[in-house]
């Protein structure tokens, strides 16, 4: 690289440095406290505890404890680069039914994509200890990023997630619980927590921030392997996993996680590594998250199963694919997408989920993501009312479309989605579902008095108050868009004030499984 491009690039180190040594720093280690630490929990040294973490008839405290210098750190580098994936230094407590967990030392960081914001506005852009102004923002955990080997109850991540436009907060923890309810036990585990932030000023005070109700999600990584492999899904968790998604490549130009064969599929695979300087960052659609050492290996095998998804004869394709998927799963998780109007998944935006390819070469599809759901509509499209055969759009979506284009498979697609919409099974019928989401509402109402949505000014139509039967919007442009869908009010009547989605949701469906598949 030319030597303008590096003397370009030191200002902006320089004037980070700065920043954070700017931040406010107490004297003494940030890790030092004035209080003793409750009693641990004893770890099963064994597997996830899965079951005990992510219990939906349980709300967890979750306190995250820091010194400001490390708040200012976190701050900066989002000021530096909203997108990074820098960590701070935290103290992470977690109390469960009375009894504490502590992990005195766990990395802290930001996630999320187009929600992804700086948790604390202020005029100065660095952290204000007089008169912050909170607003809630995706975190991460990584328990061993300081002291590696560290872990809770088996899981060395955790995800955090406010409820994005989401005024009942159960669309994105409804979607996971029914994926699971229907056996699609390849979905991420998620269930609530309520949620503090506590940071030690320069001068020793405590400044908490109640964030109030999040939301805690699984992390697919190795743990999640572990889980499944133990429960007999996976037959081993050694395979390659690949986060597929959205994401700009080195070419400059954004590439979609379609699973279509082309001749720069290869330069599409990789190993993300995100730089504070973005120039230096690199970012693939199709992201190796384990064995990262043998990429070369991993690409082989993924563009294998591209190649051979694409490319076989209409003859060779169902005995193949049937040998490299367990197509009921994958018919499941297709049926789920498109009953709860989630957009943001391979079969309509190419985007947000994951493969999983076992030694022996056989695939998984993990569905991940479901914040854009139940009614969250954008582009004037109507999630409510579209087709359940035609969900996806009708080109390049070889792993949706060929499947579906075996006519033995697409009918059982009918069968499956008229099995979720059965009111005897108890899934997404409008009768099971209304009183599974008011049953979570009143276990956590409490939680949510302390939420920020409740005391701070929204931010656009992103933050609903709980009261509102109605999601938010992505974006102003947004407003007029499509209907208000209610989850727990309503009706049945799509073009009128009131439309409950899970009412118009299923008359559609119902209505359009005789349609034949356009591809």
């Amino acid at each position: 690289m030319s030597t303008a491009f590096f003397k370009g690039l030191i200002l902006p180190l320089v004037v980070l440095s700065v920043i954070i040594s700017a931040c406010p720093n107490p004297s003494g280690s940030d890790l030092e406290r004035a209080y003793p630490s409750p009693s641990p929990e004893a770890p099963d040294p064994d597997l996830p505890q899965n079951d005990v973490i992510f219990n939906l008839e349980d709300l967890p405290a979750i306190t995250l404890d820091l010194g400001a210098s490390e708040w200012g750190k976190f701050l900066a580098y989002y000021d530096f680069n909203e997108n990074h994936e820098e960590l701070v230094e935290a103290r992470f407590e977690i109390n469960r039914a009375g009894e504490a967990f502590v992990i005195e030392r766990v990395g802290l960081g930001l996630r999320g994509n187009t929600s992804r914001r700086r948790p604390e506005e202020s005029d100065t852009r660095l952290h204000d200890p007089i008169s912050p102004i909170w607003r809630h923002a995706h975190f991460k955990l990584d328990f061993n990023a300081i002291l590696p080997g560290q872990e809770y109850l088996g899981v060395d991540k955790l995800n955090l997630k406010w409820f994005k436009g989401d005024g009942t907060r159960t669309r994105e923890i409804y979607c996971y619980d029914l994926l699971r309810r229907f056996g699609v036990l390849t979905a991420p585990r998620a269930s609530y927590a309520h949620l503090k932030l506590r940071i030690r000023e320069s001068d020793g005070r405590l400044t908490e921030v109640p964030y109030g109700l999040y939301e805690m999600v699984e992390a697919v990584d190795n743990d999640y392997l572990a889980a499944r492999t133990q429960s007999g899904l996976f037959s081993s968790s050694e395979g390659f996993l690949f986060k597929c998604l959205i994401a700009e490549g080195q070419d400059g130009e954004e590439h979609v996680a379609d699973l279509v064969e082309n001749p720069g599929l290869a330069e599409w695979i990789g190993v993300e590594s995100i730089n504070l300087d973005e120039n230096f960052s690199l970012r693939y659609t199709y992201d190796l998250k384990t064995r990262k050492n043998e990429l070369a290996a991993a690409k082989e095998a993924l563009i294998s199963f591209i190649h051979d998804l694409n490319s076989l004869s209409d003859d060779e394709f169902p005995s193949w694919i049937s040998g490299r998927m367990d197509i009921d799963l994958f018919l499941k998780t297709l049926a789920v997408d498109s009953a709860t109007g989630s957009w943001d998944d391979y079969w309509h935006g190419c985007n947000n989920y994951y493969l999983y390819i076992q030694p022996d070469g056989k695939v998984f599809y993990i569905p991940y993501d479901y914040d854009n759901s139940l009614g969250v509509c954008k582009d004037n499209e109507n999630f409510g009312t579209r087709s359940a055969i035609n969900w996806g759009f009708n080109n390049n979506r070889p792993l949706a479309l060929r499947i579906l284009g075996i006519p033995a498979y697409l009918e059982r697609y009918r069968e499956i989605m008229r099995e979720l919409m059965d009111p005897a099974r108890g899934l997404f019928d409008p009768d099971a579902s209304v009183p599974r989401i008011l049953a979570w509402r009143n276990f956590i109402q409490d939680a949510v008095t302390d939420d920020l949505t409740e005391a701070d000014s929204h931010d656009f139509c992103w933050d609903v108050d709980w009261e509102i039967d109605a999601p938010g919007y992505l974006s102003l442009e947004d407003v007029a868009s499509y209907p208000p869908y209610r989850l727990l009010g309503g009706d049945a009547n799509h073009e009128g004030e009131n439309p409950n989605f899970f009412m118009v949701r299923r008359t559609f469906i119902l209505s359009t499984l005789s349609q034949a598949l356009n591809h």
